[in-house]
């Protein structure tokens, strides 16, 4: 699968967050009750704030975003979401293969990539 990437604009809010609920609204509404869309557009904002936003692009069509956290040596990738018609077609996989690939990719300096189980945030330092 090959895919692009380019960084999210305030252009794409709208669509990151629809985005969101698609590939969340069950998953939320099965753990907590309603999506609540004035409650989880206050949850989405600071997640486009604290973290480098990258929307997907596959054969022209935007499929997916990815969310990066950067500390220091270290970069996380808090979050994929992939559009629900394009799942299982290996975007995501793609996706974390170039969060892999950039970091690396930073001269001079020794990074890593570091995962966190779901529902888990890096330690406070």
């Amino acid at each position: 699968m090959t895919i692009s990437t380019r960084a999210a604009t305030y252009e794409d809010e709208a669509w990151l967050f629809q985005l969101h609920e698609d590939t969340h609204k069950e998953l939320v509404e099965a753990a907590y009750g309603p999506w609540l869309v004035a409650q989880q557009q206050e949850f989405f904002g600071p997640l486009i704030e604290g973290h480098d936003v990258f929307v997907l692009e596959s054969e022209g069509a935007d499929v997916g975003a990815l969310y990066l956290g950067r500390r220091e040596e270290d970069t996380w990738l808090e979050l994929i979401e992939v559009t629900p018609a394009r799942q299982g077609q290996g975007i995501g996989a793609a996706a974390l293969s170039w969060v892999v690939e950039q970091s690396a990719k930073t001269e001079g300096e020794s990074h890593r990539v570091v995962a966190f189980p779901p529902g888990t945030s890096p330690p406070k330092m």
